[in-house]
């Protein structure tokens, strides 16, 4: 049976931190603890999400690492919740860690705020601390687990893939959904599958390699149309090799009478073609239904080079702004996936996946020039905030000459707690704040 985070986070902190958090809280332990029952889900949910493939794990693993999260805080849990030094330490550790685990989503954040608050009826300030006290204790026991079974990355997202079952189980009902987890957990069987189901029927009494090449195909159909057709053409010579290999098998099965040997082989030989085609169209099939999935587009740049991102994303944003000739030069672009490490200039390794779209993007636009402006939230000292933002624009600076942008293409500006986007009287105000934007400045 598949290891549960959730159970294990609750039988090392649950009992103490609904009552410890209640009452540092002020509110009621019955609306503390419903409020936890949506709020682990939740989080767990963010961090499913961060390590689904193999990278994304390499990427959790690394933030345990450098964040020094083992597991250390479940053993010392006095003290945390009196309002003094422990417990300020303990929210801005959390608030940390849920700008890694969200990406500074502030959007997804707030959502959850929002319905927790609605179902525990709690305050939502009172929300919003037990959900920066939530994230360190379930980081704690994945830290611990990823320590003492020596995981990697591939341990880690196995471990995390295990999770869908119990955040199934146990997550209030339609939260998952309302926070757009579904998919993520398989709860969705999506119009592929419907017309996978079709193929299979459609086959009948056909070969197994027959069902597969129809299968992939109706998936491909549908992936592809969806994705466009640059990939469709790139998936095409596979249905027409899936389709030659099928007729051929079916020809030589249709012809009666007893198959020597040497036809047999030929027929085996044809069935293998047609399983590899099946599989070379099933995994384009993947690719381009996780394509859809993610809302991606396919951005071809002046050189022939080729990058996919987010539709609406900082670099979908950019690259069709310099495709154009229009807009206005104090047009923002703000980084929605480059984040440091909390309270430091230190890029987060899942960062770099934008920062190398943004190398590109300037090395097919080669007369553009940016300035990269690094900002914080008014938490703090104003001098020292305004050091922090000019690192964080520098070490953008420093990332981006090392994937081969000149120095004097980029300029550093840190404008520290003077521009603020929004409010710093809430947390999601604050989170939009701690932001680095760029600026181009010629093109």
């Amino acid at each position: 049976m598949a290891i549960n985070l959730l159970d294990m986070v609750k039988d090392a902190v649950g009992d103490q931190l609904v009552n410890q958090a209640s009452g540092f809280l002020g509110e009621s332990s019955e609306n503390t603890g419903s409020a936890l029952g949506a709020l682990l889900p939740s989080v767990l949910g963010g961090l499913l999400q961060k390590g689904t493939d193999t990278s994304g794990a390499q990427g959790v693993l690394d933030f345990l690492k450098n964040s020094n999260v083992d597991g250390g805080i479940l053993d010392n849990l006095g003290g945390l919740f009196n309002g003094g030094e422990r417990t300020n330490g303990l929210l801005n550790s959390g608030g940390g860690m849920l700008d890694f685990i969200f990406g500074n989503n502030s959007s997804m954040l707030g959502s959850i705020l929002d319905l927790v608050t609605k179902s525990s009826g709690m305050k939502r300030s009172s929300t919003n601390s037990l959900l920066k006290m939530v994230a360190p204790m379930l980081m704690g026991v994945v830290g611990r687990y990823v320590k003492n079974k020596a995981l990697d990355a591939v341990g880690l997202k196995n471990l995390l893939g295990g999770q869908k079952e119990h955040l199934k189980a146990q997550a209030p009902a339609g939260l998952l959904d309302s926070l757009g987890f579904s998919s993520l957990l398989g709860s969705v069987t999506g119009a592929a599958e419907k017309i996978a189901d079709t193929s299979k029927a459609a086959v009948g009494t056909a070969t197994a390699g027959a069902a597969r090449v129809a299968e992939a195909g109706a998936d491909t159909v549908k992936a592809g149309a969806a994705a466009g057709g640059n990939l469709f053409s790139k998936i095409l010579p596979w249905i027409i090799l899936a389709a030659a290999a099928l007729g051929l098998l079916w020809f030589m099965k249709g012809c009666g009478g007893d198959i020597d040997d040497t036809v047999g082989g030929v027929v085996d030989k044809t069935e293998e073609m047609a399983g590899d085609a099946a599989d070379k169209v099933s995994d384009a099939a993947t690719d381009a239904a996780n394509t859809v999935r993610d809302g991606l587009a396919s951005i071809s740049l002046p050189g022939g080079a080729e990058i996919s991102a987010k539709i609406g994303s900082f670099t979908d944003r950019i690259s069709t702004y310099l495709k154009g000739t229009g807009g206005s030069a104090s047009e923002r672009f703000t980084f929605d996936n480059v984040n440091f490490a909390t309270g430091s200039a230190n890029i987060t390794p899942e960062s770099m996946s934008q920062l190398e779209n943004l190398s590109k993007i300037m090395a097919a636009y080669p007369k553009t020039s940016i300035r990269v402006e690094g900002h914080t939230d008014n938490t703090g000292d104003a001098a020292s905030n305004m050091s922090l933002s000019e690192q964080r624009a520098l070490a953008v600076k420093r990332a981006l000459n090392q994937l081969g942008v000149s120095n004097d293409r980029v300029e550093a500006v840190g404008k520290g707690q003077d521009d603020p986007v929004a409010t710093n009287d809430s947390e999601a105000g604050r989170l939009e704040n701690r932001r680095v934007d760029v600026f181009v400045t010629s093109r």
